[in-house]
């Protein structure tokens, strides 16, 4: 056994992470301390076995490969959770594959991912390999909160991640398969694949490229300072963060391969007002692996999935049970939603005294460098966001303190329904991207209290230190937090249509509780707002009445 890794175990008093990234030709395995990951310190060994994911359908290669490898591990282990990163579409949940490359046909049958669950009896969570080094490097401080930020992975294909302001962009909620895009010349994974280097040379020694400095790799470089252009394009982005094989290679040789890109991007393209940047992190080797272990350090405390009966959800249930709405004129329709609309207002009246505590928190927190977060699936995360994109532009705080998540990706949330279950999966990648601190407020909005991707973050929220409300129908806890804040909005007349009553008392919930915290935080003067941004000709005259 590796004498490291038994003296690691021989002295360990905390959880150990492990950290899988499969690859077609290797598995490179990995265990992470919760030590290592407080301390933001990537300084672990990395274990690699041959997969065979390239040349069989048969999960029992992957298999034998992690048996292989976790042989080494002693009895009594106490791996808390494993994170897998791989070159393939991971689903929403991060719980199976949606499509993959048939160089990793392998990961197509799901039994290697419960092989590995039942093993361990620990939750195991897939996530692709370029977002998992995305968020090992905003871990990592490689990324700031305030970047528009494209990391492009160059290994034998191009993996790519766009993050924007702390937000994970994934255009129709799928991956920026910036390598898929087809030219005459061949589509830019062959174009920036390393498997083109290689060939270029004898013994394919990546390594002899870089030292000769010949036409081929002057070529290569113009072919990738192109796809690099056009992610800027694409993607509005400011910075590429470049890692991979052709990083590791070029370290080795010594040849300065930032320097080289940036020189080539020096003159902007038209479409762009400035240069895009390209930087190379030393960290190349590890970030997948770091990412992966940093999702299976959120993920291995989160509550269960299982939702609450029906009949225990009041959101659920009619306001007046066998009634036949169609059978009633327009009007009176009207005005029983009005008068429903009316009760929910009155009832929230029982929870103002806590909203108005909250708010005074929130505010202690802002004043402390914290922001405030909100978490939300459907109805609920669109509020969030309407209140989220709001407070910068009303009372002047920073666009990077009012932060909103909303379940399934914030750039679709006002286009399209949800449609994947993004309710039903963790919060935590997204929440990773934020970085949170115990400085932070999050806010989870679920009309039932039942939303797991509200849930999961409300949970991660909480290990990380920061202070968490819930913003329910019911006082009923369906995950631990700080507090709760009851609607007590009550059935809705289309039952679970929390669109309606729900929705409107949640609304004020959020109004009153940001409207309060800004007020404290001195945003205001005189009954009029003080620190507003004079984006249109309306606030420069509101402005003026100060």
């Amino acid at each position: 056994m590796n004498w490291t890794l038994k003296k690691l175990y021989t002295e360990q008093t905390v959880n150990y992470f492990l950290a899988l990234d499969m690859g077609g030709t290797n598995l490179k395995t990995a265990l992470v301390s919760e030590d290592n990951i407080n301390a933001r310190d990537w300084n672990f060994e990395i274990f690699s076995t041959p997969s065979k994911a390239s040349v069989t359908d048969n999960c029992d290669a992957i298999a034998a490969a992690l048996e292989k490898t976790l042989s080494e591990l002693p009895p009594g282990d106490q791996i808390a959770a494993v994170g897998i990163s791989t070159a393939g579409i991971v689903n929403y949940a991060g719980n199976g594959m949606e499509r993959v490359s048939d160089h990793l046909a392998a990961l197509r049958n799901p039994e290697w991912i419960k092989k590995l669950s039942d093993k361990f009896s620990v939750p195991v969570t897939l996530i692709n390999d370029a977002d998992a080094a995305m968020i090992a490097a905003r871990y990592s401080g490689l990324i700031a909160p305030e970047d528009c930020c494209g990391l492009l992975a160059v290994g034998t294909g191009v993996g790519f991640s766009v993050i924007r302001k702390s937000h994970r962009i994934r255009p129709g909620r799928e991956l920026a398969l910036l390598g898929s895009i087809r030219t005459p010349l061949g589509d830019y994974n062959s174009l920036a694949g390393l498997t083109r280097l290689k060939d270029s040379v004898p013994n394919g020694d990546l390594k002899e490229c870089f030292k000769n400095h010949n036409g081929n790799l002057e070529k290569y470089l113009d072919d990738l300072t192109a796809i690099i252009t056009t992610a800027a394009i694409l993607y509005q982005i400011d910075r590429i963060l470049l890692i991979g094989g052709v990083v590791n290679a070029a370290m080795e040789c010594g040849f300065d391969l930032e320097a080289e890109l940036n020189l080539r991007l020096r003159k902007p393209a038209p479409e762009l007002r400035n240069p895009v940047r390209v930087t190379i992190s030393g960290l190349s080797t590890k970030l997948q692996l770091a990412g992966a272990a940093l999702l299976a350090w959120g993920s291995s405390n989160l509550p269960s999935g299982e939702l609450p009966k029906v009949a225990e959800m009041v959101t659920e249930q009619p306001l007046f049970p066998g009634l036949e709405l169609t059978d009633i004129p327009g009007t009176e329709l009207a005005e029983m939603l009005n008068d429903a609309e009316k009760q929910a207002a009155e009832n929230l009246s029982a929870s103002v005294n806590v909203i108005g505590n909250e708010a005074e928190k929130i505010a202690e927190y802002f004043r402390a460098g914290g922001r405030l977060i909100y978490l939300g699936a459907g109805t609920s995360g669109r509020l969030a966001a309407l209140d989220a994109v709001e407070l910068p532009c009303t009372y002047g705080i920073e666009e990077s303190r009012a932060v909103a998540l909303v379940a399934g990706g914030n750039d679709d949330a006002a286009l399209t329904i949800e449609s994947d279950g993004e309710e039903d999966a963790s919060s935590v990648p997204e929440l990773l991207l934020l970085d949170l601190t115990p400085q932070d407020t999050v806010i989870g909005i679920s009309a039932s209290g039942s939303a797991y991707y509200v849930r999961s973050g409300i949970s991660f929220a909480r290990q990380c230190g920061c202070r968490t409300i819930m913003i329910q129908e019911s006082e009923i806890k369906r995950v631990e937090c700080d507090c709760v804040i009851a609607l007590h909005s009550g059935a809705e007349l289309v039952a679970g249509s929390t669109r309606m009553k729900a929705g409107t008392a949640t609304k004020k919930a959020l109004n009153f509780l940001t409207t309060i915290a800004m007020i404290k935080l001195g945003r205001t003067r005189n009954s009029r707002m003080s620190n507003m941004m004079q984006l249109n000709e309306k606030l420069r005259r509101r402005a003026e009445t100060l």
